[in-house]
């Protein structure tokens, strides 16, 4: 009665398999067997949680889940969604189509909408929010359509496997230079680097990477270009990560393997809190590591001040470094959203503390808030 979703139809259809082999079905073992069945969020409230039946055969179409721990743990992540689909390949067929972040019958343009429209409600419409895709087709088409102010970032690998097809029946060779200087063209932080690059490629790939990249824009796949912030997140790894996890749940009813997920996502937001609370930095231990080596590599530059916390690095080349904004003319401080090697010497040799121009989200709090929301049991009895 007061469960909007939870219509009379609904129960009904759900229910009438299973009456018609006993009718003495009482209400009260109804009631029971929805609870048992159905008590994902009653266990975890705010759980966000939807499916859609067919308008005709009122049969199972599709399901979206996002758990509570998930959605206010992304809080303290970066503002990064790693956008990834992969077929199941068991007795039971199917797609799934997941959002994953860093520390989600065919995927055409429907799967991806309606997918999309859930996640917007879950996640902050924050217009700074980067997605990283395989560039598939139907995600092409709507990702802009829901999150109208969102960047889409293409995976490196997977234009390198599109350009490698563009180039089948070359010498094998110029393939793997053309393919390597691609590669350059993306990693490319400034503007003049990646105009360098790209005339070399185009020169040596001719006709054939010139139609290639016409039909790829340059801010959807270059540093140098791209107008949101992808950290220095180049490749789809992180999702194909969690398919590679999760592969031996594939075979599995949909229900089923819906609370093995959770069950494995419980051990590990444990694992991670447990983790996180031996630490004693500020900074997490990975990117306390990074900022030593790039204050060694930093040592014998001289560092000047120009006055209003810009300084000038005199590395080779030398870098302006405005450590007030962030910025430093190498351009690889504003693509990985942690200071280069120029800021780091910078920041330190002009007394400054480095963790106070650290971004948020590779603090050692941010961490542990990002882990402190667990995923309860979904009891059987």
């Amino acid at each position: 009665m007061n469960h909007s979703r939870m219509s009379s139809d609904l129960v009904a259809n759900l229910i009438v398999e299973g009456v018609r082999d006993n009718p003495l079905t009482r209400s009260v073992h109804v009631v029971w067997d929805f609870k048992l069945r159905y008590g994902l969020r009653s266990c975890n409230p705010r759980t966000y949680i939807e499916f859609e039946c067919g308008d005709d055969t009122k049969q199972f179409k599709r399901l979206f889940v996002a758990f509570h721990s998930s959605i206010s743990g992304f809080d303290y992540c970066r503002p990064l969604l790693f956008l990834d689909g992969t077929f199941f390949k068991g007795r039971f067929r199917g797609n799934l189509l997941a959002a994953t972040g860093k520390d989600g019958n065919q995927e055409n343009q429907d799967n991806w909408r309606w997918f999309l429209k859930r996640l917007s409600t879950i996640v902050s419409p924050e217009p700074n929010i980067t997605f990283v895709s395989d560039r598939n087709l139907g995600l092409v088409e709507v990702l802009p359509k829901v999150f109208l102010m969102a960047f889409h970032a293409y995976c490196l690998y997977h234009l390198k496997m599109n350009l490698r097809h563009q180039l089948r029946g070359m010498f094998h060779g110029l393939k793997k230079k053309l393919i390597t200087l691609f590669g350059k063209c993306a990693y490319a932080p400034t503007k003049e680097t990646f105009h360098q690059c790209l005339v070399e490629l185009k020169t040596e790939g001719g006709s054939r990477v010139e139609k290639f990249l016409d039909d790829i824009s340059y801010d959807h796949w270059s540093n140098a270009y791209f107008r949101g912030q992808r950290f220095r997140e180049m490749w789809l790894d992180v999702a194909k990560s969690l398919n590679l996890w999760i592969r031996e749940e594939y075979h599995l009813p949909i229900t089923k393997l819906i609370d093995s997920v959770r069950i494995k996502l419980t051990r590990r937001i444990a694992k991670r809190k447990e983790l996180v609370n031996k630490w004693n930095s500020v900074i997490c231990p990975k990117m306390e590591s990074k900022s030593h080596n790039a204050f060694n590599t930093s040592r014998p530059w001289i560092v000047s001040s120009s006055g209003n916390d810009v300084y000038e690095a005199h590395s080779h080349p030398s870098v302006s470094v405005d450590i007030c904004t962030r910025i430093c003319s190498c351009g690889k401080w504003q693509l990985k959203g942690f200071s280069c090697a120029h800021g780091v010497g910078t920041i330190q040799k002009s007394g400054h503390d480095l963790s106070l121009f650290v971004d948020q989200y590779f603090y050692v709090q941010n961490y542990q808030e990002s882990y402190s929301f667990p995923i309860y049991p979904v009891p059987s009895i």
